[in-house]
């Protein structure tokens, strides 16, 4: 088994190197032209692949767009590359807050409109619990269960058209 681990290990730098090398932007190259790099890892195997990863992989340390880097073959002042459009956050974006205020609005009506119904539900509930026990006290403080007779001192006459 430690026999095979040295192979293995070239074998795998050699094909990271390799793959990486066609992988990278041609821009990106240091040293030598892509074509050559590639041709120098195929041909001296882990020795072009360990030069491939110091001398001609583009560094860790330069980001794209940064001013330090240039495109290979070129001696030239590059053009400050434009910010990369990547996602922009919701608290950036004008139409989606527009969109949040629109939505909070609605939400505010639709919870005054329920509160409003439910106060309504609750005053209508009241009214007929009052009426329910206005006719349970009417009938209590009669002593039978019929409703009270009316009140003869409302001024009317009585049945001989006199007044009692």
């Amino acid at each position: 088994m430690l026999r095979v681990l040295p192979f293995v290990l070239f074998l795998g730098i050699w094909l990271f190197a390799l793959i990486d090398c066609v992988m990278t932007p041609e821009r990106e190259v240091r040293n030598l032209p892509k074509i050559a790099w590639i041709a120098v890892i195929v041909l001296t195997l882990v020795i072009g692949a360990v030069c491939w990863l110091f001398l001609g992989r583009p560094s860790t340390r330069l980001r794209p767009g940064s001013p330090a880097r240039r495109p290979a073959g070129g001696t030239g002042a590059r053009p400050p590359a434009s910010p990369p459009r990547g996602p922009v956050g919701p608290d950036d974006d004008p139409e989606f807050l527009r969109q949040l205020g629109r939505s909070n609005a609605e939400h505010e009506r639709l919870l005054r409109d329920w509160e409003q119904h439910l106060k309504d539900q609750e005053q209508e509930q009241r009214r007929k619990r009052a009426r329910r026990q206005e006719r349970e006290d009417g009938r209590k403080g009669d002593g039978n269960s019929q409703p009270a007779a009316p009140d003869s001192s409302d001024g009317t006459d009585g049945p001989d058209g006199s007044e009692s």
